[in-house]
């Protein structure tokens, strides 16, 4: 997972968007929903929510508990435009990391039908032959 962080007030916490992390968002704002995120994102309270929950479990996944809490994030976030903005990328940017991932899907491997016919022919030329049945 590719190290999503942020800092605030001094203090920086990595970020991750997993299905916990859905789940407290949801929660949280139970009229979330994934296609309006960026809506979400410019709604301040809904921001801090969204920040939180990524920001727990980042912290999981690197090991670490979450020293503060919800009301400590919204308390330290000032309202400049460009914190703001900085914080909204971050979001978007872990969103899309983590959704990015569910099409790394492992593909099939290509299969060689010449290869494998040639290998079935081998096989049948190098097996013994089967006696044949006599009629007495």
């Amino acid at each position: 997972m590719k190290n999503n962080t942020v800092t605030i007030a001094g203090e920086t916490f990595a970020l991750a968007f997993t299905m916990d992390a859905l789940d407290m968002i949801e929660r949280a704002i139970p009229e979330f929903n994934m296609n309006s995120v960026s809506d979400h994102a410019r709604r301040p309270g809904h921001m801090v929510d969204i920040l939180y929950a990524m920001a727990q479990q980042g912290e999981l996944l690197e090991g670490r508990e979450i020293s503060r809490d919800r009301a400590w994030f919204g308390s330290h976030i000032p309202a400049a435009p460009r914190k703001i903005a900085q914080l909204q990328v971050a979001v978007f940017n872990c969103m899309t990391e983590a959704l990015k991932m569910e099409q790394e899907v492992e593909k099939p491997a290509v299969r060689d039908l010449v290869l494998e016919e040639i290998k079935k022919n081998g096989e049948k030329a190098a097996s013994p032959t089967e006696p044949s049945s006599t009629m007495d």
